[in-house]
């Protein structure tokens, strides 16, 4: 396995979640060409996958987000900004965006999946013409742990559609409540790629009830 230097640009907070940009050597950011690829992140003895948020094929810093209370992530933590980790280049398939092309595109997320559902999306936008209609359907704990709240304005302005649902919403909160899966698109949807990502439960139920409504199995993709 071939590591590369890293350095840590930024780490923040956000929506229970370590959200850091890593400044990355050229063959590290030329081997990301899909989102829901994943690059491993090395400190110390320490180290682990993770599906980068920002685009493939983009200039500038690579986006992750660390889920806190592990080992790692706290190494993470305790990193001055500034200093040197490592990486390695992306690897794994990714979600096939030509599959896609010319299709209705369905995206199902939970969790620490909205990272890689973020690349997906900044991905699609630029080139949005070559897409028909976008939906993301994200549950979430409760609306603290949105991670890209701030970026959903710019996403309804290039026609992606956005369903929040929240597994333990409150009263003050009107949108879905319950698991993402009981809220799947009305109508037929055979014409659909879906990509899944999140709890493997919830990936499970959601294939089963794609495939019982029409979509083929070789339409949907997972990143488990």
């Amino acid at each position: 396995m071939v590591w590369f230097d890293a350095k840590l640009l930024t780490r923040r907070e956000v929506a229970g979640t370590v959200h850091a940009e890593l400044q990355v050597p050229a063959p590290v950011r030329a081997s990301f060409v899909a989102p829901g690829q994943y690059v491993l992140v090395k400190t110390g003895a320490l180290q682990g996958p993770f599906a980068p948020a920002s685009a493939p094929g983009v200039e500038g810093p690579l986006e992750l987000l660390f889920k806190p209370g592990t080992p790692l992530t706290d190494a993470l933590e305790a990193l001055p900004v500034g200093a040197t980790l490592q990486v390695t280049a992306a690897t794994g398939p990714g979600f096939p965006l030509e599959v896609a092309k010319g299709k209705r595109l369905l995206l199902i997320a939970s969790g620490t999946g909205q990272a890689p559902m973020r690349s997906v999306i900044e991905a699609v936008r630029v080139d949005r013409g070559a897409y028909r209609s976008v939906t993301l359907l994200l549950g979430v704990r409760d609306r603290d742990h949105l991670a890209f709240e701030s970026d959903e304005p710019a996403w309804l302005r290039d026609g992606i559609e956005v369903h929040v649902t929240l597994s333990r919403g409150d009263s003050s909160w009107a949108g879905r409540k319950g698991r993402v899966q009981l809220h799947l698109p009305e109508g037929p949807l055979a014409d659909t790629v879906a990509f899944l990502v999140g709890q493997r439960e919830m990936v499970a139920e959601v294939v089963e009830q794609l495939q019982a409504r029409g979509v083929p199995r070789a339409q949907i993709f997972l990143n488990l």
